[in-house]
């Protein structure tokens, strides 16, 4: 006769003489102790021998759950899979379950320190966003569900972050499963769009107008000198932002007036392994210098409070706070970051020189084979074009259309 709650009720917890077991269907049978214990089991044969495996107590587990047990391990048994070893292996998955926060780590470890420029930002936005949330769960027990919800918070109040973060844990998670070490990828199908985040087109270019606006706010005595420093170079140079966070004071020679960008502080160096060769104008050496004035004798051009290099993203509050400002001048805004400077400069730079001399200055390498053959620094092109750059960019911001402006 098969088991009934009404049965297993009336039995859990009281005592009796003797054990008790009582057969139900599909190999499931429960173990009555004379302490009132109550165990489901689910019984077979295998290799010509009575086995049996605990499956759960009553009333922890209910029958309706012992039953779907049961026709598990004898679906598992009729692929020739022995119920005992399958048992074995759930519980050695349950103990050296991956949680969130080791499989992104394995990842980064594996598949970006060392390899990727902005490593340690990529793992930084893991840990500030999404370590603390959900980090420390078994990453096979995550859902959409619980994904989401952390992401499209994030996307309200950080979109391009969000979708760093959305690409980066699609790429974890894809990582992971390959090697073996996750079964689960639940933002697999998710796009961006599905967040509602827009793309950036890489469209951003300031205006005569913004960049008026942008140098009255710098140049005003109270805003912070360093900050002005770094808006002017990045858009003196339409250098990537890292490569200036990253730059040592040695790294100028004021000398030979060069700025050398090592092959670690730039995007293409870790596969080209060469180094990025600016010229420094007169202005640029000005800004320079005021900035080592104001380093505390680091050997970083931008040190952290403690004199170490500055953290990723250490950035992101100058152009926020400056866009606040701007964009009560004008009915309809649209937000710039510091990499839409460099946007600026190379689209500012296609009618001052050459579109190849123009690429070398922001550190992209030459198409195809000219790459190959071309081995010229072009230095003395370049420093002519930064300084018709710099000569239209400052009449543009301060209204003098005949004559050179100063820093």
């Amino acid at each position: 006769m098969a088991l009934t709650d009404s049965w297993l009720r009336s039995v859990s917890g009281k005592t009796a003489e003797k054990i008790v077991t009582k057969a139900d269907r599909d190999g499931l049978s429960v173990r009555v102790t004379p302490k009132g214990k109550v165990i489901f089991q689910f019984r077979y044969r295998w290799d010509g021998k009575a086995e049996r495996i605990d499956v759960g107590t009553y009333p922890a587990t209910s029958l309706k759950d012992a039953r779907e047990a049961a026709l598990f391990y004898r679906g598992e048994l009729e692929q020739l899979r022995n119920p005992r070893v399958v048992k074995q292996n759930k519980i050695q998955q349950a103990v050296t379950a991956k949680t969130v926060e080791g499989v992104i780590r394995l990842w980064w470890e594996k598949s970006m320190d060392g390899v990727k420029v902005n490593a340690k930002q990529i793992l930084r936005s893991f840990e500030i966003h999404v370590f603390p949330k959900i980090g420390q769960y078994p990453h096979d027990e995550t859902d959409l569900h619980m994904w989401l919800s952390l992401i499209e918070a994030l996307a309200e109040r950080y979109p391009a972050v969000a979708d760093k973060v959305l690409q980066n844990t699609k790429l974890a998670h894809a990582w992971g499963i390959r090697r073996g070490i996750i079964n689960n990828s639940p933002l697999a199908n998710v796009s961006s769009a599905d967040l509602g985040i827009v793309e950036n087109q890489g469209e951003r270019v300031l205006s005569d107008d913004e960049i008026r606006l942008l140098f009255s706010l710098i140049d005003e005595p109270s805003y912070n000198l360093r900050n002005r420093c770094i808006i002017k170079l990045c858009l003196l140079y339409g250098n990537r932002i890292g490569e200036l966070m990253k730059a040592k004071v040695k790294h100028f020679d004021f000398t030979e007036r060069v700025w050398t960008v090592p092959p670690e502080n730039h995007k293409t160096g870790r596969k080209s392994k060469k180094p990025i060769l600016r010229p420094i104008i007169d202005p640029a050496e000005v800004l320079l210098r005021e900035l080592i004035a104001i380093n505390n004798g680091s050997e970083y051009l931008l040190p952290s409070p403690n004199g170490g290099k500055l953290t990723q993203g250490g950035h992101l509050y100058i152009s926020a706070l400056l866009n606040k400002k701007m964009a009560r001048h004008f009915d309809e805004y649209t937000t710039w970051s510091i990499h839409d400077l460099r946007k600026t400069m190379r689209t500012r730079m296609s009618e001052i020189t050459a579109p190849h001399v123009a690429e070398i200055m922001i550190g992209h390498k030459l198409p195809g084979v000219w790459q190959v053959y071309d081995k010229h620094t072009y230095l003395n092109e370049q420093r002519k074009g930064y300084e018709e750059w710099w000569d239209k960019l400052t009449k543009i911001a301060y209204h003098f259309p005949n004559q050179k402006c100063p820093v």
